[in-house]
């Protein structure tokens, strides 16, 4: 094979992304193909790795078409013998631009007739009749499209799945291998290394070139810690659940996770909140401790590199996580994990190993439930499934070798194996962290400044000088009230409780201290009008106008004497400002009296 031109595969991942679960995949990806590599007999120098990203393919280029944006995901596919995609719920369309981009690079792969797989990749939705779902099942009908295996939804591939010669089944996430690949970032887990370190063949430059050469004892990690046992809370971002159509607001998480502290210490063990990298989930935990009282010693912030997450996860006696990966790497690590579902992604691999008791759902979320769930969990303990484990390693073999060597006689290795030959990762060098945390920061102040931008927006939406509301007249009164506003392109609404509302273009509210109200024209047969409540709804959220001027929000059982504490203004008398930088309406309610 020596005079042979290298096999070139190009390898696609999240790997510039926060998320240290994105990362996870990257390296855990490289040493697979590596040891895949060597399985088939290849050598050092006989094939190469390019490691790139998936955002070859820019959120630029997607909204723009613009071809001069492609140049360089066009030379890089031109220039592969076979083309990875690894990871990430690349299908998806609901609310990111991942399937998108994956059409993109089925549509370059099949111009260079270029054999493309997609790993382990995640699918958290089918919709036969969105469009951008239509497009991707329709780029996965060509021929390049080789293979396509999900992490955790089998059920929707198959419906995407057009032609039978694609190969698809359901694989574990490359991340399952964590605790081999970082062997030497563990902390308390005695996670065995193989009897001698090997490496494989590897080009220069990337970070399996830097592969380290020890003995086992000299990566032998630490002896586990005495008492007290310390609980990893992986959080994830206040929106994350409404943003999955899951009714639990970030009040409701932020609640969840402070009565979980107390919980928790109530039970004898200690805790830390943690993040897996995303900046959204740490600008949460910045709000625990900002605004809720977290201590700031409780948090561990400014989490980059993939190491950090093995070290931290595997000092822990147990973990609670959103996140999918945390999950994932403690399974790897054996360290017992409860997961909170926020999206499809998170049972699906629960179920996957077999553990669909340790999931807890929205309807039953309690720090009690929880805490029990866990400490049944740690008891149990975690026992890894061989098969599972190797599920994404032997399609990827397969495919590798159909792809690039359909006459070699290799067999896959079995566990211990790929065990024993998988290629350690030796640390992100300081010139690589320094680019992760550049492209961090940079991400942060992207989206600092998009929501300065978007406050600033809204603040001039809701300038009411400039965009007054429209208020809204309401009284009840049913069949025996009689409504005389007649103004031009006014409109009346009729509510099932009797109430009527009325509103007109010139009933305009600017909170301003100068509007007055329009003159009463309900007439209410046996009652005598005493004026008006204002009731007033900023937000999702209706508040009354108290006579002491405040605001007092709407109660479903308010006191016997609650209507006499609501602020009364008279019959075209002039309206106050109300104690709100937004307001998106305003309803002046009718107050009456027995005649």
């Amino acid at each position: 094979m020596q005079n042979k031109k290298p096999k070139r595969i190009l390898l696609l991942t999240h790997k510039d992304s926060d998320n240290l679960g994105d990362q996870l995949i990257e390296v855990c990806d490289m040493s697979l193909l590596h040891t895949i590599m060597k399985n088939l007999g290849f050598q050092e120098g006989e094939y190469e790795i390019i490691d790139e990203k998936a955002a070859i393919v820019t959120p630029q280029y997607v909204n723009s078409r613009d071809p001069k944006l492609l140049k360089r995901a066009r030379k890089l596919i031109k220039n592969a013998d076979l083309v990875i995609v690894g990871g990430a719920p690349q299908f998806n369309y609901l609310y990111q631009y991942f399937s998108e981009r994956s059409v993109v690079l089925i549509k370059l792969a099949k111009k260079y007739n270029k054999p493309i797989l997609f790993s382990s990749i995640g699918i958290e939705d089918y919709d036969p009749e969105h469009p951008k779902c239509k497009r991707v099942k329709e780029a996965l009908k060509s021929d390049c499209v080789k293979m396509v295996t999900t992490r955790d939804n089998l059920t929707d591939l198959k419906r995407l799945r057009t032609r039978k010669e694609m190969v698809i089944g359901q694989v574990a996430d490359p991340a399952v291998w964590s605790a081999y690949v970082f062997r030497n970032f563990v902390q308390n887990k005695q996670v065995q290394p193989p009897a001698e370190q090997k490496t494989v063949g590897m080009r220069a430059g990337t970070f399996f070139g830097r592969m380290l050469k020890k003995n086992p004892e000299e990566i032998q990690p630490p002896k586990r810690e005495e008492s007290p046992q310390k609980i990893g809370i992986f959080l994830i971002r206040g929106g994350a659940f409404t943003a999955n159509h899951i009714d639990f607001t970030e009040e409701d998480a932020t609640n969840m996770w402070l009565d979980l502290t107390a919980e928790i210490q109530a039970r004898g063990y200690d805790y830390e909140f943690i993040t897996s990298g995303h900046f959204a989930d740490e600008v949460f935990m910045d709000h625990l401790v900002r605004d809720c009282g977290v201590k700031l010693a409780k948090c561990v912030f400014n989490m980059y590199k993939p190491e950090q997450l093995i070290e931290k996860i595997s000092s822990y006696a147990g973990v609670i996580s959103c996140r999918l990966h945390p999950g994932i790497v403690s399974y790897s690590l054996e360290v017992p994990a409860v997961g909170i579902v926020w999206n499809p992604k998170v049972p699906g691999f629960y179920n996957a190993i077999d553990y669909p008791e340790r999931l807890i759902y929205k309807d039953d979320i309690s720090a009690p439930y929880i805490m029990d769930k866990l400490e049944s969990a740690m008891k149990e303990g975690v026992h890894h499934n061989e098969a599972f484990m190797t599920s994404v390693y032997s399609y990827l073999f397969n495919a590798v070798k159909k792809e690039l060597c359909p006459e070699n006689e290799a067999t896959v290795y079995d566990y211990d194996r790929i065990i024993a030959e998988m290629p350690l990762y030796p640390g992100t060098t300081e010139s690589e962290a320094q680019d992760k945390l550049r492209r961090q920061t940079r991400r942060c102040y992207k989206n600092y400044n998009a929501k300065e931008r978007e406050l600033k927006s809204l603040k001039e939406a809701h300038d009411l000088e400039k965009h007054p509301v429209f208020i809204r007249y309401f009284s009840k009164g049913g069949k025996n009230l009689q409504c005389m506003y007649k103004e031009e392109g006014g409109k009346e609404e009729l509510f099932k409780n009797g109430g009527h509302e009325y509103t007109a273009p010139t009933m305009l509210f600017h909170n301003n201290g100068k509007d007055r109200v329009d003159k009463i024209q309900y007439i209410y047969d046996g009652y005598q009008f005493i004026g008006w409540n204002i009731r007033v709804r900023s937000d999702d959220t209706w508040f009354w106008y108290m006579k002491n001027t405040m605001l007092c929000s709407r109660i479903k059982n308010p006191p016997p004497d609650f209507d006499q504490l609501k602020y009364v203004v008279g019959d075209e008398e002039v309206l106050p400002v109300l104690p709100l930088k937004r307001i998106d309406s305003v309803v002046l309610e009718a107050c009456w009296e027995k005649e």
